[in-house]
């Protein structure tokens, strides 16, 4: 009989010191001891690309700006597949939680000090790394320490692409031609997340595009531009200007509706009297193919 007590002292007790160690495992997961790690990428498809060539270089100079809620704090792209790490290793952001999904908000390129972000500038003159220094990339997503770490960022800005093509007999006047993006307001306020234009912005500009490696597919030149999402109808937008003549396309039925996180392509075809354009617009991230091709119009 004292036999059979001692044995179940001794096994109150294992069951005890189990519990404890139970317990002190579900509070070391528990508490916010441990770093938030985090991946960024591209869209909600898991795509690596980003930045406004949809490459990430990983070499340290990407900054971006990451906030749970109560603490915002910088990280910085390591790597080509996205993988972030605190700027400053003595400042980051821990999981509240070991069980339950928390938000966080992020943006690229961070801002200074990380402060919120309340306002999107693009660059009149997008030659050069003036492109780049156009876009903005955004993130809204739950994560989990134990579950999702992926930040899906979406480009805020509309991109707009120009294919320049002659119609054979006018090739020669096309040469050294410029091409500019006319109408357009630079500056949006964030909203709900998102990039819009700034509502009570009147003041419109001109942009100079990027130039595009020309194609296999024989356009003369392609241009390429970062703008704010807006509505552009009824003026000039795309402005040709030869040695002898300037040409220019106005946008009607929503063909200058430039929406965020989306793409217009406009064939441009140069001839007499005047210039043909093609509209086709991309979906969402400049990355999937939900398509709309307008049609032509005859200027």
């Amino acid at each position: 009989m004292k036999k059979q007590k001692i044995w179940t002292l001794c096994l109150c007790g294992m069951a005890f010191l189990a519990s404890c160690d139970n317990d002190n495992e579900v509070n070391k997961y528990s508490t916010t001891d441990f770093p938030m790690e985090f991946t960024a990428v591209v869209g909600w498809e898991g795509l690596t690309r980003a930045s406004a060539d949809n490459i990430w270089t990983g070499d340290g100079t990407e900054k971006v700006s990451v906030s749970d809620g109560n603490k915002t704090v910088g990280y910085t792209i390591v790597n080509a597949t996205g993988e972030m790490l605190p700027t400053d290793e003595n400042s980051a952001l821990y999981w509240a939680s070991a069980t339950e999904a928390q938000p966080v908000t992020a943006w690229y390129p961070a801002t200074a000090d990380n402060s919120p972000i309340t306002s999107w500038n693009v660059q009149s003159n997008q030659t050069g790394d003036g492109f780049q220094k156009s876009d903005l990339l955004m993130c809204n997503a739950d994560v989990s320490f134990q579950g999702n770490r992926t930040l899906p960022f979406i480009h805020q800005t509309a991109k707009v692409i120009v294919h320049l093509q002659g119609d054979g007999e006018t090739d020669a006047e096309l040469e050294g031609a410029t091409l500019k993006i006319n109408n357009v307001v630079l500056e949006g306020v964030i909203s709900n997340g998102k990039l819009e234009k700034k509502s009570d912005a009147d003041d419109v500009q001109q942009i100079t595009p990027k130039r595009i490696a020309d194609t296999e597919f024989g356009y003369l030149a392609s241009y390429e531009a970062l703008l704010i999402p807006q509505l552009v109808e009824g003026v000039p937008f795309i402005e040709i200007e030869t040695s002898n003549k300037t040409y220019q396309y106005t946008p009607q039925n929503n063909n200058g509706l430039l929406k965020g996180a989306h793409q217009n392509i406009y064939y441009v075809i140069v001839g007499k009297p005047g210039i043909s354009v093609t509209v086709k617009k991309d979906g969402t991230s400049w990355e999937h193919e939900e398509d709309q091709n307008i049609g032509a119009t005859q200027l």
